[in-house]
């Protein structure tokens, strides 16, 4: 009976570790820079800039006939 109980324990740990490094692999940066301490790190989704840029359709409406 020590073996089943064993066994049991031993399944039991390794769903939970599949399940928690599922759970960073799926959260990605932001928790392991909590885990790790780093508080400032970007919550925004990869590739968005911080600050967007000012938009480019702004035409120049100075008069170059001069």
């Amino acid at each position: 009976m020590g073996a089943l109980t064993t066994l049991a324990m031993v399944l039991a740990l390794g769903l939970l570790a599949g399940t928690s490094i599922a759970y960073v692999i799926a959260k990605g940066p932001e928790v392991v820079a909590s885990i790790f301490g780093r508080p400032h790190a970007p919550s925004w989704p990869r590739g968005v800039q911080e600050e967007d840029p000012p938009p480019q359709w702004r035409f120049d409406d100075r008069d170059h006939s001069t």
